[in-house]
């Protein structure tokens, strides 16, 4: 193991169920979303997962890969300080949710590989996941009312703070560029 770098495995030929057809497998994280493309592309890796969606048609429209989506449990969602100002006052909240293109996000970001959250709680969790919840649509109207009712006619500045990579979620720049 090289921290930070790759974990290799070696095969166990004296398994009990016989040898594994691989000699061994190297695993490598690699954060950044282009770079993992890159490795892909040129044949320095075999498998990636998150696949940026802006890159996804090069895979599904090569011969040489094969391309699996599936729902997961990732979910894109703020952390507000609800213990100071503004979003001390839940109508802030709130106009924070509506003035979001929850949509927007999806369609032009996320290429449609996502859908729009309705609960802290993705429905890749099915167990767990309410089907009659409903995501705040998108409102700019009502958020800037919200706001104006709250003591900000003009609205509010906030400082938002978005990770570069780590965060598990695809174009977390992006994203929160678009928010």
């Amino acid at each position: 193991m090289e921290s930070g770098q790759r974990f290799v495995f070696e095969a166990n030929k004296d398994h009990w169920r016989g040898a594994p057809k691989l000699d061994g497998l190297v695993f490598r994280p690699i954060i950044d979303e282009n770079a993992r493309v890159s490795e892909l592309l040129s044949g320095g890796i075999d498998i990636t997962i998150e696949v940026p969606p802006d890159n996804i048609a090069t895979f599904t429209a090569s011969p040489n890969f094969v391309f699996y989506e599936q729902a997961g449990p990732h979910l894109w969602y703020l952390v507000l300080n609800t213990k100071a100002k503004p979003f001390d006052d839940v109508r802030v909240r709130q106009a924070a949710n509506y003035a979001i293109n929850k949509d927007g996000l999806v369609k032009d970001i996320l290429k449609g590989t996502a859908t729009v959250a309705d609960s802290v709680t993705p429905p890749a969790f099915s167990w767990a996941h309410d089907d009659d919840l409903k995501p705040y649509p998108y409102d700019p109207a009502k958020a800037k009312a919200l706001l104006a009712e709250a003591g900000y006619p003009d609205g509010v500045d906030v400082t938002f703070y978005v990770t570069e990579s780590g965060s598990g979620m695809l174009s977390p720049v992006l994203m929160g560029t678009a928010i």
